[in-house]
């Protein structure tokens, strides 16, 4: 009975361990963290996405036990920085304030070859702040980008003709 009880305890420190989020960027290795921002050259790789405030009411309304955030899949959902070039490729799930002529796809798909990049470092312990505004796209107002030390990411996008949405995920 001992050995049983002993045998679930472990058990449950290593599930418990194995759903901890990993760190993505090892402590040796922070600063590539601080390279690539520093240097517009990074893939923010987006994993959840959370929809703004009417998405989220809505769903709870038809759904009660539904959650805040959706899960993404597959690896094509990113936000690309090379020098000279923003690639973004996001889903989108909100309200539209006005109709974007010439395409049926509701999610964020551009190439920027102009924009404005800035930074800010928080602190060593919480990463840096990074806003983009693409000059060419007139749709998107801002893009807000947390980095974090150990490499995970939070991206806002805020859009001239819909609500603002917010993506999880991590720096590739």
């Amino acid at each position: 009975m001992k050995y049983l009880i002993t045998l679930m305890i472990v058990c449950g420190v290593l599930t418990a361990q194995a759903r901890e989020p990993r760190s993505v960027i090892s402590k040796g290795s922070q600063s590539l963290v601080v390279h690539a921002v520093n240097n517009h050259l990074f893939t923010f790789k987006a994993l959840v996405v959370q929809p703004s405030e009417d998405v989220n009411s809505l769903l709870r309304g038809m759904y009660p036990n539904v959650e805040n955030i959706v899960q993404l899949t597959g690896n094509q959902y990113a936000i690309k920085i090379a020098p000279g070039k923003l690639e973004v490729y996001l889903p989108y799930f909100g309200s539209a304030y006005s109709p974007v002529s010439g395409t049926n796809d509701a999610g964020f798909k551009f190439t920027s070859t102009q924009y404005e990049y800035s930074t800010n470092m928080k602190n060593a312990r919480n990463g840096y702040d990074i806003q983009i505004k693409p000059l060419d796209h007139k749709d998107i107002n801002r893009i807000n980008i947390t980095v974090f030390e150990n490499g995970r990411a939070t991206v806002r996008i805020s859009s001239n003709n819909r609500s603002a949405i917010s993506y999880q995920g991590v720096l590739r």
